[in-house]
């Protein structure tokens, strides 16, 4: 092929990913794609089969709403899936179980209350946008979380309901959370460079470089690492950013965010891991970082040409985008101070 119908190619090709994650960054395209994607993926028996199995889930939701709810209380559960929180909350004798779900797996939600006898849960099969209350709730509970923190709505759907339906004083269970963007260094069997970093058996790939004006969102965020897959933090494990829903009333993420950093554990820099920690309270807490017990959540990562990182050395991180609650509009950047 010549190289004025390479270059034109190229040109097309960057052309036609551009269109494309142009569309969906389109808020109205992005919240149509979400509603259905949202449907689909939580109809999926396989998917609240992961979600019943995750000890450190379940069992950090059974302590805060034993602690929390009580008698007489009104409760709203957000995406109730299986109904597994909304249980939780009708075994403390609360006035009413509002359980919100707009997935058709709310049937089997029905079909565990009906077997188990438990009276006090109604069944919402709607979007929570279009729920309303008479009265006022006590507490929200939900497992909003999505494998990038916000990116299942969490913070445009809690403080809606927050501010519709949930009294003054009243709580939002988890409400605070930590963001952590970490950077990385994997194993040597589960890293796997870019391919213009390569040279196998005096074959340069380097040329691969020219073509990443064309490459998919999606070849820079790989969103299933696994916690063994990871050999060390660089650094010591800093939230990048902390929202409490308790605390705030405005939707608003920032479009920007950034650190500086020394290594502690130096070598090679691979990329970023994106985590969480979810708060109850001051005491009751869960997260899926890496150095914890595997969750049914997968650690998303943003990957980024290799660089070894030698000890006190200073480390740049910056995020930029267009919403945080969708990570194909993540841009980010990273280098030695």
């Amino acid at each position: 092929m010549n190289r004025p119908l390479t270059a034109l190619l190229r040109s097309v090709l960057g052309l036609v990913m551009r269109l494309k994650d142009r569309l969906k960054d389109n808020p109205h395209i992005l919240k149509a794609y979400y509603d259905t994607w949202n449907r689909k993926a939580f109809s999926d028996f396989f998917e609240h089969d992961k979600m019943l199995a995750d000890r450190i889930r379940v069992e950090a939701y059974h302590q805060a709403i034993t602690k929390h709810v009580g008698q007489g209380d009104v409760v709203i559960d957000l995406g109730t899936g299986t109904g597994i929180l909304a249980f939780f909350a009708a075994a403390q004798n609360p006035k009413m179980v509002y359980a919100l779900e707009h997935s058709r797996i709310i049937e089997v939600a029905r079909l565990l209350a009906e077997t188990n006898e438990i009276r006090n849960v109604r069944f919402e099969n709607v979007n929570s946008k279009r729920f309303a209350l008479d009265g006022q709730a006590d507490f929200i509970v939900h497992e909003q979380i999505g494998e990038a923190l916000f990116d299942e709505r969490m913070v445009d759907n809690l403080l809606d309901l927050k501010q519709r339906c949930l009294k003054p004083g009243g709580t939002i269970l988890p409400g605070r959370f930590d963001l952590y963007i970490e950077p990385i260094r994997l194993k040597e069997e589960c890293y796997i460079p870019f391919a213009w970093e390569q040279n196998i058996h005096g074959i340069s790939f380097a040329s691969m470089k020219d073509l990443t004006g064309t490459m998919r969102w999606s070849y820079y965020f790989q969103p299933r690492l696994k916690p063994d897959e990871i050999e060390a933090l660089l650094c010591e494990p800093e939230p990048i950013y902390t929202i409490d829903l308790n605390e705030v009333e405005d939707a608003t993420l920032p479009a920007s965010l950034e650190y500086r950093r020394s290594v502690v554990n130096p070598g090679e820099l691979h990329g970023f891991c994106v985590y969480f920690q979810a708060h109850f309270d001051e005491e009751l807490s869960f997260s899926n970082a890496p150095s914890n017990r595997r969750t049914s959540w997968s650690l998303p990562l943003l990957r980024v040409e290799k660089e070894e990182y030698k000890p006190e050395d200073r480390l740049e991180f910056r995020l930029d985008t267009l919403e945080l609650a969708n990570p194909a509009t993540w841009r980010w950047s990273c280098g030695k101070i």
